[in-house]
């Protein structure tokens, strides 16, 4: 399955900020696709696959939606084979275009650990605001993180999007 070869092929390189990558296995695996096509035949999630020449390069979606809010929040992961090619980069602009313009979302967000910064630096290159930090939020691996909230508003995202195509 390709999903799991994915996951599997790059376990260290993910497992360092992701708890749910300790302990995949191939059965986790084909319940996590069941239950997101589920939900998304309901309209609750989306979880895009990102391939690349044919290969399973990571995953990015929505791992929460409160319609009633007009909320979503974005969650990613990249293999690292591809990591540094911007791919993540476009891939999130391209499901925040989408929950604000397809689904009028009026707020995304995207919360990584603090000690991320590859995973911070994609919501800090699309202008999304750094709205605050949970301090020793999750316990992981034998220790504390922080966990670093950020948002963006359809209106902050609309005028930034102006400003990018000029």
């Amino acid at each position: 399955m390709p999903l799991y070869e994915a996951v599997d092929g790059s376990r260290e390189h993910l497992a360092e900020w992701l708890d749910w990558v300790d302990g995949y296995e191939l059965g986790r695996a084909e319940h996590f696709i069941s239950g997101a096509n589920e939900r998304a035949s309901r309209g609750e999630m989306l979880e895009l696959a990102l391939e690349v020449g044919g290969a399973i390069a990571g995953s990015c979606g929505f791992v929460d939606v409160v319609p009633a809010h007009r909320e979503a929040e974005i969650g990613y992961w990249l293999g690292l084979p591809f990591v540094g090619r911007g791919l993540m980069t476009r891939t999130v602009a391209a499901l925040a275009e989408y929950a604000f313009e397809s689904l009028e979302m009026h707020r995304v967000a995207i919360a990584v650990y603090g000690g991320n910064t590859s995973s911070r630096a994609i919501p800090e290159r699309l202008g999304f605001r750094q709205e605050g930090v949970f301090t020793a939020a999750r316990w992981y691996r034998d220790r504390w993180h922080d966990r670093v909230w950020y948002g963006m508003l359809a209106e902050d995202w609309r005028s930034l999007r102006l400003h990018r195509s000029g």
